[in-house]
């Protein structure tokens, strides 16, 4: 498979992939996060930890700190390098892909990254630990999405789905033993004089 397709970046459609790739990326942090939030409101409006109202507006507000950092801390450097001036061509073959603006060029193994997952008309490279190295438009691939990801599979990159247990799994069982230990405080409290 060799396919090769050519793109402007607009600022919109970086801040969209970035709005996405954080979403998804970042989804059962943000989940634990409300979560512990929600907890903590409900136990400082029943009295039972008034004074937990503080940590629960700062943990409600993480989150929504943190996404709009990481998207300014992207754009900046987007902005200083230059990258919404010039046109960039995407290469996809059967073990890596490769991006060039004339200039410069930059290639990347498939076998380096440990997942992709895809959302409507693009798809993320991740490496590391949540470490986006590309996004392929789909829509300019369309003939050769399937073969694209037949290549990904066949060099051990997984496909990451939204739900599945290995994402989620950790987060929830944070947010149930938090839970069950201030619900056990609360109870302790109501029982003594």
């Amino acid at each position: 498979m060799t396919v090769e397709y050519k793109y402007l970046p607009e600022r919109g459609n970086i801040k969209r992939s970035i709005r996405i790739f954080s979403m998804f990326t970042f989804a059962p942090w943000m989940f634990m996060c409300f979560s512990l939030a929600a907890i903590a409101w409900v136990l400082a409006a029943t009295g039972d930890f008034e004074d937990w109202a503080g940590p629960a507006v700062f943990v409600t507000a993480l989150p929504f700190i943190m996404y709009f950092r990481y998207t300014r801390n992207i754009l900046r450097f987007i902005d200083a390098q230059g990258m919404l001036e010039r046109e960039y061509s995407v290469m996809l073959n059967d073990h890596e892909f490769t991006v060039s603006d004339g200039k410069n060029t930059n290639s990347l193994e498939y076998r380096k990254m440990k997942c992709f997952y895809r959302y409507r008309e693009l798809l993320f490279l991740i490496a590391g630990r949540n470490i986006l190295c590309g996004t392929v438009r789909l829509e300019k691939i369309a003939e050769h999405e399937a073969e694209l990801i037949a290549c990904l599979r066949a060099d051990g990159v997984k496909e990451l789905r939204f739900w599945s247990f290995s994402r989620w799994w950790k987060q929830l069982l944070f947010v149930a033993v938090i839970a069950g230990s201030l619900l056990f405080v609360a109870a302790m409290k109501q029982g003594t004089p």
